[in-house]
């Protein structure tokens, strides 16, 4: 029981204060009524007891632990499922049991990498300092996907806190693979979602001179871009609102509130197709770049993963391959004078997303060149410019390195008088 009121708080994460939260009491008494279940959680508590304590010379006492439970617990959930038959539908313990068994089975990712921008509000928010180096596997995410169509989807499972963990523990997958998500919108998310964008501020969705996201007023209304639109729209509320949050301000309703919406807007914004079936080549052009650019926002700012997730450095390859083979129409000089800009912005986020890896040179060169063409001269105006489009403070430091780097190279050497 120790165990459970130690390490408990740290190892769900609820609204509120963990000890009187209803979730917690519905899994305990779960826990109480299945054998499974009590397994599964004492495998759950050892294992992230190793996520806490990994750095202290503990890793083998709970690694002992989390496969004494871990293996009761497989056998027990064999046994349910056995016993369901091939067209039962599983109850809620076994899928609370099922995913926890998965979440368990997957690896630690301790690498350190060099981070190529200092955290959001919403990266500490999500527990991925600990947590966000669980690397799933996919067979893992196949089984949880199959029982829960089983069950006849996420809505179907009524123990507190467990869709919801189920759906976050899927996205966060599908955004590390940059793929369309496996389950729709939860209820509750969709509600926050829809308020949200109801009550945004009139100066985001209106058309303010400038301001984030004022930019991003000249695409298209329509169709998938006109989606994308109202993504970064929102985006950029979320952004002004994160940018108020103190520290003390991390731990009340209301962030965590603008947490839960800024999931629910990622989950939107991975939803979009990779292309678009407009038939303006330039709009589907301009599609495709501001898709990538935005990713790489949220993952520097909105829904961010662990660095070791690889995400950044694929996206900005991605979008560099996507500017060389498919961007002649927007070099300086041609094209749509509202779209360069745009094209600006998305350089700037590949010269952070690239960061350490060989692309980082042609973004940096790419973002000096273009932003020449717009008249744009110095670091300061070049953050006044781009604020127009999507901003965070965290960008404050990795964009003067970008900006830096090649004002640097450009510098005439004393060898060369």
């Amino acid at each position: 029981m120790e165990a459970y009121d130690t390490l408990w708080p740290g190892v769900v994460e609820v609204s509120g204060n963990p000890a009187v939260h209803p979730g917690r009491r519905e899994w305990r008494l779960a826990a109480q009524e299945n054998p499974a279940v009590y397994h599964v959680h004492l495998a759950s508590v050892a294992d992230f007891g190793k996520a806490m304590y990994h750095s202290h010379g503990l890793s083998n006492e709970f690694d002992r632990l989390r496969l004494f439970h871990h293996t009761k617990a497989l056998g027990l959930v064999r046994q349910m499922i056995q016993s369901m038959g091939a067209d039962g539908v599983p109850s809620d313990a076994l899928v609370m049991a099922v995913y926890n068994l998965s979440y368990q089975a997957t690896g630690w990712d301790y690498r350190i990498v060099p981070e190529s921008h200092p955290p959001s509000p919403a990266f500490k928010a999500r527990f991925l300092g600990g947590y966000g180096r669980k690397v799933p596997h996919d067979d893992h995410i196949r089984a949880m996907n199959t029982l829960i169509r089983a069950k006849g989807g996420l809505h179907k499972v009524e123990l507190a806190g467990i869709a919801e963990m189920i759906w976050l523990w899927s996205l966060d997958n599908c955004s590390a693979h940059l793929r369309t998500p496996d389950f729709p919108l939860l209820k509750q998310y969709e509600a926050h979602l829809t308020n949200y964008r109801r009550n945004m501020a009139p100066s985001v969705c209106e058309g303010p001179s400038e301001g984030q996201g004022s930019a991003f007023l000249v695409l298209p209304q329509k169709g998938d871009i006109g989606r994308l639109r109202d993504c970064l729209l929102c985006t950029a509320a979320l952004t002004v609102e994160f940018g108020a949050v103190g520290e003390r301000g991390e731990r009340t309703y209301a962030f965590r509130r603008l947490v839960r919406i800024a999931r629910a807007n990622h989950h939107q914004l991975l939803s979009l197709p990779a292309d678009t079936n407009d038939q303006d080549t330039h709009d589907r052009l301009i599609f495709s770049i501001t898709r990538l650019a935005a990713l790489l926002y949220h993952d520097i700012v909105i829904f961010p993963q662990i660095d070791t997730s690889g995400i950044k450095p694929r996206l900005a390859e991605q979008l560099m391959h996507l500017l060389t083979e498919r961007s002649r129409d927007l070099f300086p000089g041609a094209g749509r004078n509202e779209y360069r800009g745009l094209v600006v912005w998305a350089l700037l986020l590949g010269s952070i997303g690239s960061t350490w890896t060989r692309n980082r040179t042609w973004f940096v060169e790419q973002l000096h060149w273009r932003s020449q063409a717009l008249g744009i001269e110095t670091f300061a105006e070049l953050k006044t410019s781009m604020l127009e489009y999507l901003w965070f403070v965290n960008m404050d430091g990795p964009a003067l390195r970008a900006w830096t780097e090649r004002e640097a190279a450009m510098l005439p050497s004393y060898e060369d008088g």
